[in-house]
Formats: C-alpha cells, structure tokens, sequence
C-alpha cells in the first residue's frame, strides 16, 4: 500500500541522502563495470589471438614445402661448395706442366738435349738425355735446382760415349708438394 504524505511541504520532513550508502553503490557499480569491461576486453582479445593463431598456422602449412625445398636448396649449395673447394684445392696443387716445361727449356745449355722424360704418381720425374760435356750437364743440374717446382735434383748416371763423342745422362728431379700457379 502506498501512503501519502499530506503535510505542507515546509512542515514535511525532509528525507536526507545517506552519501556514504550511495558512495558505497557507487563504487560497486564502477567496480562491477571495470571487472565487466576487462572480461569483455579479455575476451575479445582471447577472441582475436585465436583467429591470429589458425590463420598463422594456415600460413605456416602453406610454408612447409618452401622450408623444405629451401633446406633442400641449401644443402645442395653446401655439397656444392666443398665440390668446389676441393676442385680450387686441385687446381691449386695441379702441375702447370706449359710453364713446367717452359723453365726447363729456359734453362738448358745449348750443347744439351733431352731425349726422355717420364714422371710418376709420386712426384718423380727422370730426365733422360744427351750433351757435349759433363760441363753442360753440371750447369743444367744447377740451373734445375733454381726451379721452384722442385725440392730435388740429382743425377742418377752421367757416361761418355767416345764413339758418339756424347755423354748421356740421367737426372732425378721430384717436385715440391706445394706448388704455385
């Protein structure tokens, strides 16, 4: 039932405003619209991470073949750089047999001749030949040893032959194991 006050407004009592009751609803009302926005914000993000996670996971299906043909890719690049390696290694110690030659011939007296060389796995070389004079083979000994492929000469055998007025010689020569272009 609903009472009616019929008392002049000046003679009725006022009804005061507890504050601290509606400081008290007031502040449970902020507090429930914090804890409320903050569970919505949480959700939504909780929401937008998920969609991020599948379509990062979509894109990341969509790269594994690429990873592993790059995997691939590179292994191939590594098998093919130490292919190369040992290729430039062989190059390097390779005997530039032209420029072999070239300082041999360079060095020869001209009362000399060679008439046979045969080289071996090993590094040996024998050169086998003829000359005027003991003279001539000692000066192509010497100048042999000036040849930076080798780390020896010596002779093997050096004979007159009176007949042919000759002498023919042997020489030993083995190449240096590092050898420069």
């Amino acid at each position: 039932m609903d009472t009616i006050n019929l008392l002049p407004a000046e003679l009725r009592r006022r009804q005061e405003i507890d504050w601290k009751r509606v400081g008290w609803l007031a502040g449970i009302a902020v507090l429930l619209f914090v804890l409320v926005s903050a569970y919505l914000v949480f959700l939504l993000t909780w929401w937008s991470n998920e969609r991020q996670l599948k379509r990062l996971e979509l894109e990341l299906d969509g790269l594994r073949p690429k990873v592993l043909q790059v995997q691939k890719m590179q292994q191939e690049i590594k098998d093919l750089e130490e292919k190369v390696a040992s290729l430039e290694e062989i190059l390097k110690n390779r005997i530039q047999w032209n420029r072999l030659l070239s300082e041999i011939n360079e060095r020869m007296p001209e009362d000399l001749w060679i008439t046979e060389m045969t080289a071996d796995e090993k590094g040996v070389i024998i050169i086998k030949g003829k000359a005027s004079s003991l003279t001539s083979v000692g000066v192509f000994i010497f100048q042999l040893k000036q040849i930076p492929y080798f780390n020896y000469v010596g002779l093997v055998s050096g004979e007159e032959k009176a007949a042919e007025a000759v002498v023919e010689y042997e020489i030993s020569v083995r190449l240096a194991e590092r050898r420069s272009n």
